[in-house]
Formats: structure tokens, C-alpha cells, sequence
């Protein structure tokens, strides 16, 4: 264990990176933390912060053995992949003022219960990829939600609740839409449905937001002809797909930058069943 002396200032970049602490005590007076400062340190399962950091620094904790952490209430943004890596990490107090939360911030941490607090701004790319929820809540205050951000093999998620004042999010049945209803970001795979219509209107669905079918019931999805994009891998399960459209969209391969890439198709991976031209008023969602 160490604890280090009060009028410290800094901890600089790696300063204890892949160390032997198991218990590290942060002092008041520390007004900067560096990257990597603790970083794949393998016996560390203990940190108190006690100092009114506004930050905390790209993969500060990232790949320890922290059990559980209490953010103070000063920091307002937790940086890349901070705290990535930490599979043992199952309590966290997020700040009550934080803003930004990085891409990869809390990857592969499988949190027991995630609230994300009123004021939050952004959340970034894969940044709770194994929570444990079974539900999440979005503040109104959220601007911008990163690509998966909630997608993980070991998703537990069966509905996110979107607040009725967030302008730019909202929900319907349980999955994550831009306000308008243009866009799909997430379907939660955890919910009991064994069919999926995508709602008319939907313009865009975005990569990946099928990606672990195996964790879901989904046998047929059924895609109105509003959908004019999807993301690259967005399917990694034999589906039968119904079309409202009599040919598959050409620009189903080509969404946020990835024509000509080598991720090719969203169903390039898999062995898919279409069913053309199909009647979208003989179904309803969930039978």
C-alpha cells in the first residue's frame, strides 16, 4: 500500500504503470493525474481519490484489479479508456457533475448497476460494454451517445428509458432512436421478442446494433422501405429478413464512411434469407 504525501501536486504519465500497489491513497492536493499512471498494475484493487480532480486521464486505471471506485463529485470528464480493462470493477459512483464520458471509458467493467447522472453530455464509443443492467436511464442532458456504446456479448439489457425532454434521443419499446425517428442505435438483444419490426420512418440503421443475435431471440427481422442505410455488421446470426423493398437497397453497404473498406456488407458474414416485396400490414411487432 502506499500513501502518498500531502502537497504532492502531480502524478506524472505511467508514474506507476504495471507497479506492485495493491492500495494507493491520493491526497487532496493533487491537481493533475497523468496517463497511464496506474495502468496494468496487477495486484492494485484499492484507490481513493481524495483530491477535487477535474479529470481523470486517459487509461489512469486501465487493466488493474479495482474492485470499486468513487469518483469525486469535481470530475467532469473521464478520458479514454480509463478504467478499461478493470473486469473486477462492479462499483462505481459516477460524479454528479461529470460531462464527458470517453470512448472505452469503463470497457469490459461489468458494472452491477450503472446511473448515469442529470448534466452528462456525451458518452462515448464501447464505454459500457459489459454492464449488468437490465435497464438504463439517459438523462435529458445527453447530446451525443458514441457507436456501441451499450454493446457487449454479456449484455444484460432489456429496455433503455430515454427522458421525455432529451432532444436529441428517445425511445420506442425499449431501443434507442434519434428524436426524429430517422435513426436506430440500439436494439437491446436481451428482451424476449422472437421478431423485430423496424418502425416506418426509420431511415438509418447503424452498425453493429445486431451484432450478438445469439443473445436474443430474433428469428425474423422485418425492414419497411424508409430504410435506405445500414451499418457494416450489423447481423452475426442466421435471420430471415423481410423486405418492403422488391431488391436490397444499394446503399445498405456504404453508411458513416465505410464504402470500399474491407467490412464489405452488414450481412457479409452470415447466411441470410430475404423475403421480398412482403406486405408490412400482415405483422405486428413482437408476434
Amino acid at each position: 500500500s502506499i500513501n502518498l504525501p500531502l502537497g504532492l501536486e502531480t502524478i506524472g504519465d505511467s508514474a506507476f504503470e504495471s507497479s506492485s500497489i495493491k492500495s494507493v491513497t491520493i491526497p487532496s492536493s493533487v491537481i493533475s493525474l497523468g496517463e497511464r499512471a496506474f495502468r496494468s498494475n496487477d495486484y492494485l484493487e484499492t484507490v481513493y481519490i481524495n483530491a477535487d480532480l477535474y479529470f481523470i486521464n486517459k487509461e489512469a486505471f486501465a487493466y488493474t484489479k479495482i474492485k470499486k471506485i468513487d469518483i469525486p463529485d469535481s470530475v467532469l470528464e473521464i478520458k479514454e479508456s480509463a478504467f478499461s480493462g478493470c473486469r473486477f470493477l462492479i462499483d462505481v459512483k459516477l460524479p454528479k457533475n461529470l460531462k464527458i464520458v470517453g470512448n472505452y471509458a469503463f470497457s469490459v467493467v461489468p458494472f452491477k448497476s450503472l446511473i448515469l447522472p442529470e448534466g452528462l453530455l456525451s458518452i462515448g464509443e464501447r464505454c459500457f460494454s459489459s454492464i449488468e443492467n437490465t435497464s438504463i436511464y439517459i438523462p435529458s442532458s445527453v447530446i451525443k451517445i458514441g457507436h456501441d456504446a451499450f454493446i457487449s456479448s454479456v449484455s444484460c439489457l432489456e429496455e433503455i428509458i430515454v427522458d421525455d425532454n432529451n432532444e436529441y434521443y428517445k425511445s420506442i419499446d425499449g431501443n434507442l432512436y434519434s428524436k426524429d425517428g430517422k435513426e436506430l442505435f440500439y436494439y437491446c438483444l436481451s428482451n424476449k421478442r422472437d421478431s423485430f419490426v423496424i418502425p416506418e420512418g426509420v431511415e438509418i440503421v447503424h452498425r453493429s446494433i445486431f451484432s450478438y443475435f445469439d443473445k436474443s431471440n430474433i428469428k425474423n427481422l422485418y425492414i419497411p422501405d424508409t430504410v435506405k442505410y445500414m451499418g457494416h455488421q450489423v447481423f452475426y446470426k442466421e435471420v430471415t429478413i423481410y423486405l418492403e423493398n422488391e431488391e436490397i437497397p444499394s446503399q445498405w453497404d456504404i453508411i458513416e464512411g465505410y464504402e470500399g473498406s474491407n467490412y464489405g456488407s452488414p450481412y457479409e458474414y452470415i447466411e441470410v434469407t430475404f423475403i421480398y416485396d412482403y406486405d408490412f400490414s400482415l405483422i405486428k411487432n413482437g408476434e
